[in-house]
């Protein structure tokens, strides 16, 4: 069977006008007290926590600014080196992030790294985590068919909002959709995934267009999930994002929303209640992945795009690794 993902939100109350944000609205700093309960869920490690006896590396890497006009990179610029500062530190025991060499590049220095491929894909990674409403499993199938991909290839599935596709088929079913879906749609995917009965196979779900980008994250942690025992990632919304989260719940009674992190589906979870601010993802996560999702999500999602020009380890130039997928 395919293996389920787990989402859940943990209430915290939603306000009076949780159905919109008004003007006036500030959004409190001070970050809200952790319940008893939740303290007690032990933190993983971070990622850049070394292993006795491991091997420790030097890495440089020059990353190109770009995906924002020319004449917007110097401030994209600014942006981008407190967030790869706090990425970086979660990497390496020292690091140095700086300006250059030239304009629209920035240079990280990683001392003591011990997965230099892994840290630069973190270091580039958009860190994007959004909420999506979602289409109905028969108006996604309508959507499949008007696109003139056949529907009988579909593998069965039940699920109300999530279709199943053999891996082979996934770049055939993206291509007919890319021409088909009306303004605001898009198809979300997950990871490849091995199922007993169907092999290697991707969800899909059709987002509708009203959903949104979390951009106001107080603090994200891995932990040790109390009732299962496995890993997950909890995370804090500011007032802000929780009152637009509260808003989008509000609208959605009874329907799912699709959980999307750096653009791959984690799951679809029905929405039971008008919730805000505090959440939890848990499933299909071993002990790095959730590290790597909580140091992303603490340290904020990049206003630009980073591309590596140049990738150095121990002082000899390297080929820029393929990121994982």
């Amino acid at each position: 069977m395919v293996k389920k993902l787990i989402f859940f939100i943990l209430l915290t109350g939603a306000p009076a006008w949780a159905g919109g944000l008004p003007e006036e609205y500030k959004p409190k700093p001070a970050p809200p007290a952790r319940p008893p309960e939740e303290e007690k869920m032990p933190r993983l490690e971070k990622p850049g926590a070394p292993v006795p006896g491991a091997a420790l590396y030097d890495v440089r890497v020059v990353f190109a600014v770009g995906g924002v006009a020319a004449a917007d990179i110097p401030a994209a610029t600014a942006k981008l080196l407190p967030i790869l500062e706090r990425r970086a530190g979660g990497l390496a025991r020292r690091y140095d992030v700086q300006r250059g060499p030239g304009e629209g590049r920035i240079t990280v220095k990683l001392k003591g790294c011990p997965d230099p491929a892994r840290a630069l894909e973190i270091l580039a990674a958009p860190g994007l985590l959004e909420f999506q409403a979602l289409a109905g499993r028969d108006e996604f199938v309508k959507v499949i068919g008007d696109a003139g991909w056949p529907t009988d290839r579909l593998l069965p599935y039940e699920s109300p909002n999530v279709v199943l596709v053999a891996a082979a088929d996934r770049d055939g079913l993206q291509d007919a959709l890319r021409g088909a879906l009306e303004p605001g749609q898009r198809a979300l995917w997950t990871r490849q995934l091995e199922s007993e009965q169907q092999g290697s196979v991707y969800k899909a779900a059709l987002a509708t267009g009203d959903g949104m980008a979390v951009t106001g994250i107080i603090d994200a942690a891995a932990v040790t999930d109390p009732v299962t025992g496995e890993p997950a990632v909890n995370f804090d919304l500011d007032d802000r994002d929780g009152t637009i989260f509260s808003g989008l719940t509000g609208r959605h009674l009874g329907e799912a929303l699709g959980v999307v992190f750096d653009d791959e589906l984690f799951y679809t979870p029905r929405v039971k209640e008008q919730t805000f601010r505090r959440g939890a993802i848990t499933g299909d996560l071993d002990e790095g992945r959730a590290r790597d999702i909580a140091l992303l999500l603490s340290s904020g999602s990049l206003p630009a795009t980073l591309t590596p020009v140049e990738y150095y380890v121990d002082g000899e130039s390297r080929p820029i690794p393929k990121p994982s997928k």
